[in-house]
């Protein structure tokens, strides 16, 4: 392997020789060692052993040269700069100065484990040609190995970062294992490459973590790691199995834009803080069962590939599926959502895509602060969910209604200037049709019925009026009120009932006041002590309060009518009226009578289809 900082034209090459390695140092000093008498196009110039990559070079002398500047360096700085390594079995060495092993080349195993670095370990541009092994490794101050090359193993398994690493940019061409490692401060691994594995299992971050635009083309395991602080994940790249099983996340974890092509593992996984997936792109099993996310989850814009596991996940705070889209099945069964009567949302699923709604499923969930405007809920299953309750009737309501549209999550349901509704009735009217449809599709009428309740109280709050009492006369005594006056809006069907005796009663104590007579085909008998003859309507008094004051008994030959009597008989007419009855005893004497008769027939007509229609929607099967 040539190095480019040797290249040069053949008749300068005379010229440098004399003047010793040309290769540029540390702090770009020239190198200056005596050149090596390398086979011919070994090198692309002349340079000295540490720089020479001849495979059969005096590796003793190299070693030798590599103790004497460790020795020289003290607690200064050691440079190594663009050396080529032969063999480096550095195990449980302690390096007092700074080490800089910049643009260095280990054509074989490099071995420190258990080294100690008391100072700076730069291994910046570093090419490891075969395994490089740094098993409990302790590095005391900063770490870097940015833009280096592994192209066989890294082992950091348990080495220990007390200052920052610097991992950026920086590829795993084989496994790059960091099993229970410790990073003290902030970790850089920001657009990294792990063509292998790369294995974070049990790793503890104390600070911020940052893995930002990195790519896993082999499986990523950060099973049981501990983020103590932010975890940046944004725009990073999962090809295989993303594994984050029993991961603890305390501070963000940003996973925005980021892609999940395998399956994403996050299962059993702790979020003390913000979980950040907004874009995420997760192409295969996503699996966030058991997690647990004590700050606010942005997955808002993620995309799911494939199926999406959160059972038993648990969200204390918000969590943002906006604009989400599932291409394939997505589970919430018995997944926790913040409860409680605030008027900030859990769960918001605005605008989110279903294309296999089928699939979709909520199961002993609480759906009691969800937000589901502009999202078809039409055919998702939501099986043993818990509501929102209404005050007064506990009908199951959504969350629409009593958000504050001030959250930016509910922007769709604020109004315009020129429209005088408090809120956008029309949408969740339309989010109402969408779950009735659901639960009717299912022969849930029960539910479906509470939801079909708050359609029609949308329609009824929703008015053009701009002018306060128009307003409150269409909401209060319109037709769409009237309605659920009657029946609950064809729900209740004990409400009829009670309207029907209410008018009954009432046309009972009406009529008496304009009298009633005898109907023309009814006749009475009138006893007498010889003979009894009929009586017709004309020739009997009316009943009426009047008469009842008047004469004490309006019947011929009988005994005084009571009060009670009168109004049986004022009721048999109420009811004979109600029931369409042909030959009526009794009907009403006067034009404001007939009036009365009229408008009993009307109301008590009404109230009766209301009745029929609650029954069926109550007990259809």
């Amino acid at each position: 392997m040539s190095d480019p900082e040797v290249q040069g034209q053949p008749e300068t090459q005379i010229v440098e020789a004399d003047q010793g390695c040309p290769v540029k140092m540390h702090e770009g000093r020239r190198c200056g060692r005596s050149i090596y008498a390398a086979p011919h196009k070994v090198d692309l110039k002349p340079v000295c052993l540490m720089h020479s990559h001849h495979r059969d070079k005096d590796n003793q002398a190299f070693q030798q040269e590599f103790e004497r500047i460790l020795r020289d360096a003290g607690e200064g700085v050691a440079d190594f700069t663009k050396f080529v390594f032969l063999a480096s079995n550095y195990s449980k060495r302690e390096f007092k100065p700074a080490c800089v092993f910049s643009g260095a080349t280990f054509t074989r195993d490099a071995i420190f484990s258990d080294a100690t670095f008391k100072q700076d370990a730069i291994f910046s541009e570093v090419t490891f040609m075969q395994d490089a092994h740094f098993y409990s490794a302790r590095f005391t101050q900063h770490a870097d190995f940015n833009h280096a090359m592994f192209t066989q193993d890294a082992i950091f398994s348990r080495a220990t970062f007390t200052q920052n690493a610097d991992f950026s940019r920086t590829e795993f061409t084989q496994k790059g294992d960091f099993s229970q490692a410790a990073f003290t401060q902030e970790v850089d691994f920001s657009r990294a490459a792990f063509t292998g594995d790369g294995n974070f299992s049990g790793v503890v971050f104390t600070q911020a973590a940052n893995f930002f635009s990195s790519v896993f083309t082999g499986q990523a395991d950060f099973s049981r790691a501990r983020f103590m602080l932010e975890a940046r994940f944004g725009q990073a790249k999962f090809g295989a199995h993303a594994n984050f099983d029993q991961a603890k996340f305390n501070g963000d974890a940003d996973f925005y834009n980021a892609h999940f092509q395998g399956v994403a593992d996050f299962s059993s996984c702790g979020f003390a803080a913000r979980g950040d997936f907004q874009e995420a792109v997760l192409s295969a099993l996503a699996n966030f069962s058991m997690a647990r996310f004590n700050q606010a989850a942005e997955f808002a814009g993620a995309t799911f590939g494939n199926a999406a596991n959160f059972w038993r996940c648990q969200f204390n705070q918000a969590a943002d599926f906006h604009h989400a889209r599932f291409e394939s099945s997505v589970e919430f069964r018995q997944t926790t959502f913040l409860d409680g009567d605030n008027v900030h949302s859990t769960l918001v699923l605005v605008l989110a895509q279903f294309e296999k709604p089928e699939r979709v499923v909520f199961y002993k969930t609480n759906l009691g602060r969800a937000l589901l405007h502009n999202c078809d809920v039409s055919k998702l299953t939501f099986s043993d969910v818990r509501w929102r309750k209404r005050d007064g009737n506990c009908k199951r309501m959504v969350f629409e209604e009593v958000i504050d549209t001030e959250d930016m999550k509910a922007a769709a349901l604020r109004t315009g200037k020129d429209d005088p509704d408090e809120r956008n009735y029309g949408l969740i009217a339309e989010l109402y049709q969408q779950l009735k449809k659901n639960y009717d599709d299912r022969r849930d009428y029960w539910t479906a019925g509470d939801f079909h309740w708050g359609e029609m109280e949308m329609k009824r709050l929703h008015s053009p009026r701009r002018n306060g009492t128009l307003r409150w006369l269409r909401q209060n005594l319109g037709l769409v009120a009237w309605y659920k006056y009657a029946s609950e809006y064809g729900e209740s069907y004990s409400r009829p009932l009670l309207w029907l005796v209410g008018i009954l009663a009432l046309c009972m104590f009406l009529f008496p006041i304009w009298g009633l007579r005898l109907s023309d085909k009814s006749s009475v008998t009138e006893p007498a002590s010889e003979i009894s003859r009929p009586v017709t309507g004309k020739q009997m008094p009316e009943l009426s309060y009047s008469n009842l004051i008047r004469y004490g008994s309006i019947e011929p030959g009988g005994p005084p009518v009571t009060s009670l009597s009168l109004l049986g008989h004022s009721l048999m007419t109420a009811v004979g009226i109600a029931s369409f009855q042909r030959e009526p005893t009794y009907e009403p004497a006067y034009p404001w009578g007939r009036l009365l008769a009229i408008l009993e027939t009307l109301f008590t007509s009404t109230v009766v289809a209301l009745f029929l229609l609650a029954v069926r929607r109550q007990f259809r099967r």
